[in-house]
């Protein structure tokens, strides 16, 4: 059967779908053929029903499949809506929403079924019999509509041996494209699950909704050999520059970790980064990875406060234990990534600067700074429903955690999350121990008094981007420590606002 995979990537940095891929991979090897639309602006396939049009015309597909996560699913209901008007093709949608907000996703019209849970037994089930014309609405991990009811099959199988799935398919995506914009860094997966459950994240529902089932879901690793051969088949593509392991903490298991830093550099010489939790990196750890070729550790803050982390986010890690695990990254030679929410239930000014004043002690390699978002289906987006704080029209508006707040909250205004995140970065250099922090406070006092119209308006935000250019430009010249995102500097622009430099 002809199977169209479509992957919203919509209006946010271009990223490779692991689940799409194994499913695509999964199908292949039993005889199904496989198209996958990666919808995304940076890779040139921008929202155009037109084109996708064209595209279903020209590959004729028995069965159209979408994986969603939440903030794209506005838009796989607009191009569901789009395709059930032209044909007449079943449309199944899985993902990490169709398996966090079920409900939600079966209720719109244009979706035939949906795959609910780890879908690599149950999707290929229903292909299958699909293509066969057998009955479809008693799989297990699929929900199917049928003579005006829903019929909510229970999950299906969990793999335990995930050496036993092929490798995620890569030739299905224009992955020299995402290659070049990502700057050769190649995304990859040592295994499944997480064992913690921080209330923003979406693994506890996977947890939470297995622990109700006959189906055990636990953490599980590839084996390091399987791990080991699917990077022989990427290092082979020549822009690849960097492994990247995306699993949420790398580090779980010690002695697969060490086990893997033993034996990678006798295979390979690109450097890899990681994922770490600083509740599983110690110093062996440390030291292992560097020798491995390990070169950069990206480590979850996410706030200053210790209460937000451990009553609101549920993260129990001590400030102790955060300033240990960048200093012992340090020590052994490792750069080290910062994750940061800003605009967090319960959160006021002063706990952000406690989280701005963190990072300046810490002086990571690389600040990343986000907008807290509940996803639904997670225990804190419950906590936001019952708080009356989410703004349902910015909820249904907002594509990724960078725009803006969706809660309404009055610890902290919109404003101030604006500021906070456009500025982050100067926030810190302003509060590190650097030669030039006075310049960046000063610069921060000069941004925090312009008109509140301008940062509603974004033009603060794009001033901010053009200031930037000029300042990165003039300390690297001065060879002078600083933080920086680099943007295309418009001198008219800023002079249209009539803005100088501190």
């Amino acid at each position: 059967m002809k199977v169209l995979m479509v992957y919203p990537d919509l209006e946010t940095t271009v990223s490779y779908s692991f689940g799409v891929g194994t499913l695509a991979a999964i199908l292949k090897n039993n005889g199904h053929e496989v198209k996958v639309l990666h919808l995304n602006e940076e890779i040139g396939y921008p929202l155009d029903l037109d084109r996708i049009k064209k595209d279903i015309e020209l590959f004729k597909p028995g069965l159209i499949a979408f994986s969603s996560t939440s903030n794209q699913f506005k838009f796989v209901k607009e191009i569901a809506r789009f395709i059930k008007k032209n044909f007449s093709i079943p449309i199944i949608c899985g993902g990490v929403h169709a398996t966090s907000c079920p409900d939600e996703v079966i209720s719109v019209d244009e979706i035939d079924f949906l795959c609910r849970g780890e879908g690599d037994v149950a999707f290929l089930e229903f292909t299958n019999r699909l293509e066969k014309n057998q009955d479809v609405t008693n799989i297990k991990g699929i929900w199917a509509k049928s003579n005006g009811n829903i019929i909510k099959n229970p999950l299906g199988p969990v793999i335990e041996d995930l050496d036993s799935l092929p490798f995620a398919d890569r030739e299905v995506f224009p992955t020299d494209k995402i290659l070049r914009i990502a700057r050769g860094w190649v995304n990859i997966l040592s295994g499944r699950g997480c064992p913690f459950v921080c209330s923003y994240c979406v693994n506890h529902c996977y947890a939470d909704l297995y622990k109700n089932s006959k189906e055990k879901y636990t953490v599980r690793h590839r084996s390091v050999e399987n791990v080991l051969e699917e990077i022989s088949r990427i290092a082979k593509n020549k822009n690849a520059k960097m492994i990247n392991f995306n699993d949420d903490t790398f580090t779980l298991d010690k002695e697969w970790v060490l086990k893997f830093c033993e034996e990678y550099p006798k295979r390979f010489k690109l450097p890899f980064a990681c994922n770490v939790r600083v509740t599983n990196f110690d110093e062996d750890i440390a030291i292992a990875l560097k020798k491995a070729g390990c070169e950069e550790v990206k480590i979850g803050v996410e706030s200053g406060n210790e209460r937000i982390r451990r009553e609101i986010l549920n993260r129990y890690t001590p400030d102790y234990m955060i300033f240990k695990a960048f200093s012992v990254a340090k020590k052994v030679g490792l750069r080290c990534w910062s994750y940061n929410m800003i605009g967090i239930p319960t959160e006021n000014r002063e706990n952000v600067l406690e989280t701005v004043r963190m990072n300046g002690k810490i002086r990571p390699y690389i600040i990343r700074c986000s907008i807290f978002f509940p996803y639904k289906g997670t225990r804190i987006y419950d906590y936001c429903l019952q708080k009356n704080m989410i703004d349902k029209e910015k909820q249904e508006k907002y594509s990724t955690y960078f725009e803006g707040s969706i809660l309404k909250m009055d610890s902290i205004s919109q404003i101030e999350i604006l500021k906070f995140k456009k500025m982050f970065k100067w926030y810190v250099d302003a509060h590190s121990d650097i030669e030039v922090s006075s310049f960046f406070r000063e610069l921060v006092e000069n941004f925090e008094q312009l008109p509140d119209e301008l940062w509603e308006s974004g033009k603060a935000q794009k001033m901010a981007s053009e200031i930037d250019k000029s300042v990165d430009n003039l300390f690297r010249e001065q060879k002078k420590e600083h933080y920086t995102t680099r943007r295309q500097l418009d001198l008219n622009f800023c002079k249209e606002l009539n803005f100088q430099l501190p």
